[in-house]
């Protein structure tokens, strides 16, 4: 059975365009795996950030207290870091 040249031309492009969906795809699953890393990553980062705040506003009202009551020092026991 002999195909048209026409209907091959279709065949050969229709094949051409798979290809470059599938190409596509790969490209963005690439894509999203980097932007899930970079996520992760940012947490990471974003948590550390939240934990140094805590840290400094605590140590704000510990000062503003002492400032309040005069002076008087309290015994201040610091966490360990992790």
């Amino acid at each position: 059975m002999v195909v048209p040249f026409e209907q091959s031309i279709i065949n050969w492009i229709l094949v051409g365009g798979m290809a470059a969906i599938m190409y596509s795809l790969r490209y963005l699953v690439l894509m999203d795996r980097r932007m899930i890393e970079m996520e992760s990553s940012l947490q990471v980062l974003m948590g550390k950030v939240e934990q140094e705040e805590r840290d400094i506003l605590l140590e704000e009202r510990l000062i503003e207290r002492a400032i309040l009551h005069g002076g008087k020092k309290k015994k201040v026991v610091k966490k360990k870091k992790r």
